[in-house]
């Protein structure tokens, strides 16, 4: 994907190199995100537009079912642009959920991404940076600029832990494990079932800046600097 002076971003088949669509905002886009099938793809832009497209057309999709946009002069329903100024997305694992964070209001969404309507919202302290679903969809996390990792149940938008001192996240392949290295020496586990820190801390001599599980999950791979250690989970 490619932007265009900011405003205008196109989609490319990898294989030809050709053009497939391209998608345009008012304003700015900051970032997009594509569902797990590569069919649809949201954007949002710092004019405070959250878009749906169909990536093989490139032709914006009706956001939402309970508020309608219409052309007076012809009577033809217009794509509806939710106004709320997201700035990061994810979709699920299967594509039924969609996770939008905004900096205005420092809160996490979850939407039904085929009518556009919310399911549930997570409150935070403060300005959401990064959000992920675990393998299997039935966890989602969220770090924020306290430097704090939060775990939720992504069904109810209940909490089920948080870990202080968070900045980098990664989900083991089965899900059950979330690994979070904050701006310290540290790397910690936490079991996604029950929310609780796991005994097992890994200690640098540098500040870690990666943490990467194994395809099996059995071994997760630290980086500081220089220097990658391999722990067994």
């Amino acid at each position: 994907m490619l932007g265009y002076h900011d405003q205008e971003a196109s989609l490319w088949d990898v294989v030809t190199g050709g053009e497939v669509s391209r998608i345009h905002h008012d304003g700015p886009i900051l970032a997009t995100a594509f569902s797990s099938d590569g069919t649809r793809m949201v954007s949002f832009s710092a004019e405070g537009t959250t878009r749906l497209w169909d990536t093989a057309t490139g032709r914006e999709q009706p956001w939402g079912t309970r508020t309608r946009l219409w052309d007076a002069a012809i009577g033809r329903e217009q794509p509806w642009t939710e106004q709320m100024a997201h700035w990061t997305a994810t979709f699920s694992p299967d594509g039924t959920r969609l996770a939008t964070a905004s900096a205005a209001d420092k809160t996490v969404r979850l939407w039904d991404p085929t009518i556009g309507q919310e399911m549930t919202r997570m409150p935070h302290e403060d300005t959401v940076t990064m959000i992920a679903f675990s393998p299997d969809g039935t966890r989602l996390a969220t770090a924020s600029a306290d430097k704090t990792v939060r775990l939720w149940d992504p069904t109810t938008g209940q909490e089920i832990s948080r870990m202080p001192n968070g900045r980098i996240r990664v989900f083991s392949p089965d899900g059950t494990q979330l690994a979070n290295a904050g701006s310290g020496l540290t790397a910690q586990l936490l079991d996604t079932t029950t929310g609780t820190e796991l005994l097992a801390r890994m200690h640098h001599d540098g500040e870690i800046q990666d943490v990467l599980f194994s395809p099996d999950g059995s071994q997760l791979a630290t980086r500081a600097g220089n220097t990658v250690n391999l722990w067994a989970t």
